[in-house]
Formats: structure tokens, C-alpha cells, sequence
């Protein structure tokens, strides 16, 4: 049994074969397996997640609230986002910091070792980003559904942004992203990555049932084209961007991925 983690760890369950081969890969209703697995959700929210400088609704107390699930296979990574917001806006042009979008950093190095002084090596002194991390950002759309996504990667000393169409993401990298809507106030993202993917290039085996991976989630919400960015961000209300990492400044806004077993199949209502 996985012990309870704290609050700066994702914990990813196993699925199944069966479970693997449900993900439909197709826009309009979530993956059946996600109700499936126990409860691990991260939750940011307006209090425990607010950025430096947003300015939340004092009205809406769910003006933003982004729940995180993850998932794994020896196919892959899967996470699933479930978005409330008082107000969405389709994206404009690629400006994915400063529009309703999901974010991720990812790196093959467990925030222990990013954390470590002068273990990894960074990017530059500005910022916790090491040649490793890669960043995904995905719009949640307003009355559309977004058609691409960015996919940002160390080039060698800055991160190199760069959007894709979600067709091209999924031909050249494997790379899923799903769309979906529950009410007015309620997106739905799931996306699966690759190991090779997640890895970048490093192995494409399925990693070992312990294993923890770099990881930090956000959200920008933009409520007006034009207007105030707000912006949700899971370790201590920062990311690694906004934290230097070769100044030995800790925590740098890095939590864990954290690889976890096949949960064992719940009983059924007629067997209790």
C-alpha cells in the first residue's frame, strides 16, 4: 500500500490493459477509468494556489479552481484537468500565458534532485528550469475548442516556445489532447504523453512503481481579452520560473509526479 503523500506529490495509479485501451482519444467524454481509480486529485484554488499579483474575484469563490489527476501505462502518462471558471475566452493567436490555459512543467529529475544544491544543471541562474524540464500548455477555449498547443523545450539557455496543431503534436511526438465540457463553468482537458515523450528521449520503458518525476501545475485565466492575467500555481504559489535555482533557493517550485501501483478493483455494491 502507497503510504498518504503530502501535498507536493501527484500520485499516478496504474491502469489496467483494459483500462489502457478505454482512452478513446477522441474530444466529448472523458476516459471511464478516471471515476474508476481512488481519489488523488491535486486541487488549486484562489486560496492555497493564488499567484503573487492576481486579483481573484471576491464574489465567485470558484472563480478559478483546477483539479489535477494523473494516471500511467507502458503506453504512457495520462492527466486529466478538470477546469472551473466563471468566465472562458477563446484563445488569441499563441499568447497561451496570458489566456484561459492549463500548464505543466515536466522533468525526469525528482524535485530532490532539482533541489539539490549544485546537482542539476539549470538553464540560467534566473530561473528553477534545468535541461531536462519540458513545458505543455493547453488552452481550455471559450466557445471553441482549441486546435493546438505549445510544447516548450530547453535551446540550450532558454526555453524555446513553440505551438503545435494538436493533429501534428500526435503524429510527430504521441502526444493526446482531449477536450470536454460539463456545464457552463466546466472544462475538461485529458492528455497522454508518451514515456519517450515524458522522458525526452531518455528511455521509453514504463517507469518503476516509486519512481518520482519533477512536476508543477498552473493555471492562467484571463476573463477579458486584454485584461488582468490571474494565475493559479501549485507549490507555494510559484513556479519555477519565478524561482532561481542556482541562488540555493528552496523550495523552487517543484513537486512530484509520483508513479504509483494498479489500485485493487473496488467491490461491487452487489458483493458488500
Amino acid at each position: 500500500m502507497v503510504a498518504k503523500l503530502p501535498g507536493s506529490h501527484l500520485l499516478a495509479y496504474g491502469l489496467t490493459a483494459e483500462q489502457e485501451d478505454a482512452f478513446s482519444q477522441d474530444t466529448g467524454h472523458p476516459a471511464s477509468f478516471w471515476a474508476a481509480l481512488p481519489d488523488s486529485a491535486v486541487v488549486l484554488n484562489a486560496s492555497n494556489s493564488g499567484a503573487e499579483g492576481s486579483a481573484f474575484s471576491i464574489v465567485h469563490n470558484a472563480d478559478i479552481v483546477l483539479s489535477a489527476k494523473a494516471a500511467h501505462s507502458r503506453r504512457g502518462l495520462y492527466l486529466y484537468f478538470e477546469i472551473t471558471d466563471d468566465r472562458f475566452i477563446d484563445s488569441i493567436g499563441e499568447s497561451y500565458n496570458t489566456t484561459d490555459a492549463v500548464e505543466v512543467l515536466l522533468d525526469r529529475q525528482s524535485s530532490a534532485v532539482i533541489n539539490t544544491p549544485g546537482k542539476p544543471a539549470f538553464l540560467n541562474p534566473g530561473w528553477g528550469l534545468t535541461l531536462q524540464t519540458r513545458q505543455y500548455q493547453v488552452a481550455t477555449g471559450g466557445v471553441q475548442w482549441p486546435t493546438a498547443m505549445r510544447r516548450n523545450l530547453p535551446s540550450p539557455w532558454d526555453m524555446a516556445y513553440k505551438t503545435w496543431p494538436l493533429a501534428e503534436a500526435k503524429q510527430r511526438f504521441g502526444i493526446v489532447v482531449c477536450h470536454s465540457k460539463s456545464g457552463r463553468m466546466k472544462r475538461i482537458q485529458e492528455w497522454f504523453l508518451p514515456w519517450i515523450e515524458v522522458s525526452g528521449g531518455a528511455w521509453s520503458d514504463e517507469p518503476a512503481v516509486g519512481t518520482e518525476l519533477g512536476l508543477t501545475i498552473g493555471y492562467n485565466d484571463q476573463d477579458l481579452p486584454g485584461g488582468p492575467v490571474k494565475r493559479l500555481r501549485w507549490i507555494d504559489k510559484k513556479g519555477p520560473w519565478r524561482a532561481p535555482g542556482a541562488k540555493g533557493e528552496a523550495p523552487r517550485g517543484w513537486g512530484d509526479l509520483v508513479i504509483g501501483p494498479i489500485p485493487e478493483a473496488r467491490p461491487s455494491t452487489a458483493a458488500r
